[in-house]
């Protein structure tokens, strides 16, 4: 076969033959075969003659990649070596397979591994902008850099903005003129938590509150001169008369936590009772004056933070130009501002494009990703001419399960995908049969979200918010209604405004003696704890480690977590450097003191 034969074959196996498959969105609570529904779909296009390097299949971990990549192979094997798990294959990806068959595509993808694009959603990101090095304005060496590089470009940045004078101006608004931090550490700290909020929003998102001006002083010194006439003995009158003293003296913070005011604002009109008619306008007034305030200032704020962030993108982005260093975020903004500006041309450019797009866990992806991959969904799915097919789209993920938020992640992106593939989408049945879960677990979760607007909750909720949850939550069910299980629903306090500033947070102190009583009773048993940030992670294992309870954080800990590990190292160090102090003071409080000759230091 010559080169020219190859190549037609090659292209052509990247076509879609026989019966279309439907553009998809497909959404699959935990347990029901989320990652079952996309291997399916990734056979039944490998079975209808496409290569695996028209398929693009992309999640948000590596771990989640591979899973995808063993049950593709897996089910292939399977039904490569036996003829009923080959019927059974072929009924979910609706052609028709042999054993020979299955192995024959079995082989076809082993020998196509390196052409393979299953993997996670950053690094297709990181590949593609490898191809617009120029046009994203990088240098040809430019790398995902760790963490301690990525911070010291941050911090040349932040230095060469403490000698300009509009920045110092800017810091006094921002840090509320407390004159106890470092300018610094206030711009570190701005940046650090609006950066990437300020790269994802439009300049309009900063001026929702420029109605609002500060109240005259004409205004101001109107209300108190009636004000001052409403008097009374009881203890609502007193409590107005000390915000109007609040009010002369411009002691805006008390005005801000008047509980009088902000019972008031809230339409509730008593205060030791109800609220006396004669206070009733004036206390509107004043809350008014109060709101406008606020408001403007923190318009003012947001000004401030705006113009300061972008001070530092202008100083950061050179940086980056210089050094290389990059992180995942940086590139997939850079990605989707040149999605925007060049859309046209976006997709002819990519090295390899995919045909057929199959996206997991959908409910992670950024707003920012999404203009990223929106070009390619839109041309896959383009209504093609006659019956030839040329691409397809395939996304799965489950609103519920939106972990990514702290990046970007908008579980309300299956709606915007709807919206911008208008008519081309079929949405298919939620899946709700759970394969993992217990009858007592699935039941739990239906009472609980069937029932969320009549929830009592702490603070202000959007009630529309639970209506609108509770009317799209399908009722769950299990595959396993003899699989035991066991549920408890633990109210726990919030922490004590007076409780030592050592002590265990009471949610987590319920949660080790929870699991205390648990390991306990079932020794043997493995026991996972579900968090939904980092920091409680570290203190959990700690607290059970003192309880006797072997602990490790997913994947398990690393070997410098262990005292005798830490000790032969630091006797590695002092033999290579004998001035290491760190090393020699371990060292002089460990049983191998003597063999070095170290008395214990103080």
């Amino acid at each position: 076969m010559n080169s020219k034969q190859m190549l037609n074959d090659h292209d052509s196996g990247r076509r879609l033959t026989g019966e279309r498959l439907p553009n998809t969105i497909q959404q699959a609570s935990a347990g029901t075969g989320k990652t079952f529904a996309l291997s399916n779909r990734y056979l039944s296009l490998l079975a209808r003659g496409v290569t695996c390097d028209a398929i693009l299949a992309v999640t948000f971990t590596r771990k989640g990649a591979g899973e995808i990549l063993d049950r593709i192979i897996q089910r292939l094997a399977a039904a490569a070596a036996d003829e009923n798990r080959a019927a059974e294959l072929s009924r979910f990806v609706g052609v028709t397979l042999s054993r020979n068959q299955a192995t024959e595509l079995l082989r076809s993808l082993v020998r196509r591994l390196h052409r393979l694009q299953i993997g996670t959603i950053d690094s297709y990101f990181f590949r593609v902008a490898q191809s617009f090095t120029a046009e994203l304005g990088l240098p040809f060496d430019w790398q995902i850099a760790e963490e301690a590089a990525l911070e010291d470009t941050k911090y040349q940045a932040i230095e060469s903005m403490l000698v300009d004078d509009q920045v110092s101006s800017l810091l006094h608004l921002i840090s509320n003129a407390d004159a106890g931090r470092r300018i610094s550490d206030v711009i570190q700290q701005t940046v650090d938590v609006i950066y990437q909020v300020h790269r994802e929003s439009e300049p309009t998102a900063w001026r929702k509150l420029s109605d609002f001006s500060r109240p005259s002083e004409e205004r101001i010194q109107d209300l108190l001169q009636r004000g001052r006439g409403i008097v009374g003995t009881n203890k609502q009158y007193q409590k107005w008369q000390t915000d109007l003293d609040a009010l002369e003296s411009g002691d805006w913070d008390t005005l801000r936590g008047s509980t009088l005011l902000l019972r008031v604002h809230a339409g509730e009109y008593e205060y030791s009772g109800a609220l006396a008619s004669e206070l009733i306008g004036p206390a509107q007034e004043l809350a008014a004056i109060v709101r406008d305030y606020v408001c403007w200032e923190l318009d003012c704020r947001n000004q401030a933070a705006l113009t300061l962030v972008a001070h530092y993108a202008k100083a950061l982005f050179p940086r980056q130009q210089v050094s290389g260093n990059m992180r995942f975020d940086d590139v997939a903004w850079l990605l989707s501002r040149l999605a925007l500006e060049h859309r046209s041309s976006f997709v002819a450019r990519l090295d390899q494009a995919a045909e057929h797009l199959l996206l997991d866990e959908f409910q992670d992806t950024s707003p920012e990703q999404w203009r990223i991959i929106e070009p390619i969904a839109d041309q896959v799915t383009r209504p093609a001419a006659e019956d030839k097919q040329t691409g397809t789209f395939f996304c799965v993920g489950d609103r519920k399960q939106a972990i990514y938020g702290w990046r970007g992640g908008v579980a309300a992106i299956f709606d915007v995908v709807e919206q911008r593939l208008d008519g081309r989408l079929v949405a298919s049945p939620p899946l709700v049969e759970s394969y993992r879960s217990s009858p007592p677990v699935i039941e739990t979760v239906n009472r609980v979200f069937q029932n969320l607007n009549r929830a009592t909750t702490r603070g202000q909720v959007d009630r529309g918010v639970l209506n609108d949850w509770q009317a799209s939550f399908p009722l769950h069910s299990t595959a396993k209604p003899n699989l035991p299980g066991w549920v408890e629903l633990i109210q726990v306090a919030p922490p004590s405004e007076t409780a030592d500033s050592g002590a265990l947070d009471p949610v987590l102190k319920s949660t080790v003696e929870a699991i205390e009583r648990a390991y306990r009773a079932h020794p043997t048993t493995s026991i996972g704890v579900l968090v939904r940030a980092n920091d409680p992670i570290v203190i959990l294992r700690h607290e059970l480690q003192l309880r006797g309870i072997p602990a490790s954080e997913e994947g398990g800990n690393p070997l410098t977590d262990s005292v005798a590990v830490n000790t032969l190292l630091a006797g590695a160090t002092l033999v290579d450097h004998p001035l290491d102090g760190p090393a020699r003071s371990l060292l002089s409080h460990s049983p191998l003191a003597s063999e070095f000759g170290l008395l214990p230091e103080t």
